[in-house]
C-alpha cells in the first residue's frame, strides 16, 4: 500500500513490495520522497534508486502509482540510467504492464499525455520518446 502525501515527509519516504502478478517477483525498496528537481517531473529510477515527488500523488490515483513505480524499477535494477534511450523507456512501460497490469500502466501514461498535453507537467523530448507511441505500445500487448 501506497501512504498518502501527508504521511510521506521530504527527505523521508516509504518501503514499497513489489510483487509481480506471476508471483516470481517479491522484492521491497525503499521511495525516497523529495522536492521537485530540474532532472525528473514525477518519478525517477536509477542507480541512486526510487524517488518521487509530490505530483505522483497529487495526479495519479494508487492503482497509476503502483505502474509507475514498477516502470521506475525497471531502470533502477538495471544500475544504469541514461535519459534519451527511448528503447530504455518502452522497455520499462513494458514491465510495468506485464509485471503488475496492462490497464494500470495505460492509465498512468493517458495521465501523463494529459499533464504533457495540458503543459502542467514538460515533455522533454531528450528524455522520453512520445507518449502516444508508448501508449499504442502497450495497447498491442492486450491483444497478445
Amino acid at each position: 500500500m501506497i501512504p498518502t502525501l501527508n504521511k510521506v515527509k521530504k527527505g523521508g519516504g516509504f518501503s514499497f513490495n513489489f510483487i509481480s502478478k506471476d508471483g516470481k517477483i517479491n522484492k521491497k525498496k525503499w521511495i525516497k520522497f523529495v522536492d521537485n528537481v530540474k532532472n525528473f517531473n514525477v518519478s525517477y529510477g536509477g542507480p541512486e534508486g526510487i524517488k518521487i515527488n509530490k505530483d505522483f500523488f497529487n495526479y495519479f490515483k494508487e492503482k497509476e502509482q503502483v505502474a509507475l513505480l514498477w516502470h521506475e524499477y525497471h531502470h533502477a535494477r538495471k544500475k544504469v540510467f541514461t535519459f534519451g534511450r527511448n528503447c530504455e523507456e518502452f522497455r520499462a512501460d513494458k514491465y510495468s504492464a506485464l509485471k503488475n497490469s496492462i490497464e494500470d500502466c495505460l492509465s498512468y501514461l493517458k495521465i501523463g499525455e494529459k499533464l504533457y498535453d495540458e503543459k502542467i507537467i514538460p515533455y522533454d523530448p531528450k528524455k522520453h520518446p512520445p507518449i502516444k507511441k508508448r501508449i499504442e505500445r502497450i495497447e498491442k500487448l492486450r491483444v497478445k
